[in-house]
């Protein structure tokens, strides 16, 4: 008798912890909008940072292409500091938002390479140097 109420016990404790995490996520995707938002500003924020500090030499040189190790490295350190924005509540929320660690993380790295693909700056520059 006892065996079989522990087994119960732990069947709807495993189902309670299974339905929280699903109405967890529907309420997520509810408020599309609003997560969407919170991750555009921290990805923004990021973005700005490592602009400033590792690739506006690339576009004070007028170059588009930034070669392949510094731009692997500039992804990491992208993912690396959106993390540590967001913080650990937040990030839990993003993941489980995206379903998976890597599918955000490749969000992530997309979303860098579109700002770098739309870098005005370097296009500017680029514009300068075709008409001299």
């Amino acid at each position: 008798m006892i065996p079989q109420i522990i087994i119960s016990t732990l069947l709807v404790l495993g189902f309670l912890y299974l339905s929280s995490k699903s109405i967890y996520r529907c309420f997520l995707q509810n408020k599309y909008k609003t997560v969407i938002e919170l991750l555009d500003y921290f990805l923004n924020k990021t973005y700005t940072v490592i602009y400033n500090d590792q690739i506006i030499a690339y576009t004070a040189s007028g170059q588009k292409m930034i070669p392949a190790d510094e731009m692997e490295t500039i992804e990491r350190n992208f993912i690396k500091m959106a993390f540590e924005l967001m913080g650990p509540e937040n990030e839990k929320m993003m993941v489980l938002f995206f379903g998976s660690k890597t599918v955000m993380i490749n969000n992530m790295v997309m979303y860098v390479r579109k700002e770098l693909e739309s870098d005005a700056i370097a296009e500017i520059i680029q514009k300068q140097e075709i008409n001299i």
